[in-house]
């Protein structure tokens, strides 16, 4: 198994969310924790059903803060793997269900499909999103893709307690087609250790701060 599935070296750039032109590293010294692991728009997906990894998927209900949007579920589209997204990334589960907006331009540009997650102040984060039909991203339909997003949770300390990140989507409003739409098919959360390696929040838990926004550009 790559060495890659969840960090792909310090020589990837990750953007930054909410700091525009700024990006990050991560190296293999750095530990990962899982918060969260959704196949989105469809039902949770077990251990034995994962691709050997032994992952728990969860359905993404209990996670939506803004704008149900539609689910669809695909069983027939036919994905197709590749050497930067193999087999293993995800169970196809993930990538033949999906939340969209709707088919409507004029509602889509409205509103926002939001995910709310409660994290330990004082810690940076991953996200991993994933898209099999996005072909501005994949070069073809049915092209598993993730994107990597790098967020940060610093602000007041450990101590500061729990934080809310969202993850918005939305439309392109400056397409010129009659469909202007936000899909997603999979969503990881992980947080990463501190420069002590530690990856420990405040025992008991302090109360939340205001919600940190993750827009994706």
């Amino acid at each position: 198994m790559s060495n890659n599935i969840c960090i792909r070296g310090s020589n990837i750039e990750l953007p930054i969310v909410g700091i525009r032109g700024q990006s990050a590293h991560i190296d293999y010294s750095t530990a990962l924790e899982t918060v969260s692991r959704l196949n989105v728009g469809g039902n949770s997906i077990s251990t034995r059903d994962d691709t050997g990894m032994f992952r728990e998927w969860s359905n993404d209900d209990d996670y939506i803060a803004q704008g149900y949007g539609q689910t669809n579920l695909a069983p027939d589209f036919k994905i197709r793997y590749t050497k930067e997204t193999p087999a293993y990334v995800a169970p196809e589960n993930v990538y033949l269900a999906a939340r969209h907006m709707s088919h409507t331009k004029g509602i889509n540009l409205n509103f926002n499909l939001t995910w709310l997650f409660s994290v330990d102040s004082g810690f940076n984060y991953l996200t991993a999103e994933a898209e099999a039909d996005i072909i501005y991203f994949s070069s073809g339909n049915g092209i598993p893709v993730f994107r990597d997003y790098f967020v940060t949770a610093l602000q007041g300390g450990i101590l500061a307690g729990k934080q809310n990140i969202l993850v918005a989507l939305h439309p392109n409003g400056d397409s010129e087609t009659w469909y202007s739409d936000a899909i997603l098919n999979g969503l990881e959360l992980f947080k990463l250790s501190d420069a002590y390696g530690n990856l420990a929040g405040p025992n008991p838990e302090l109360p939340a701060q205001p919600s940190l926004p993750l827009a994706k550009p």
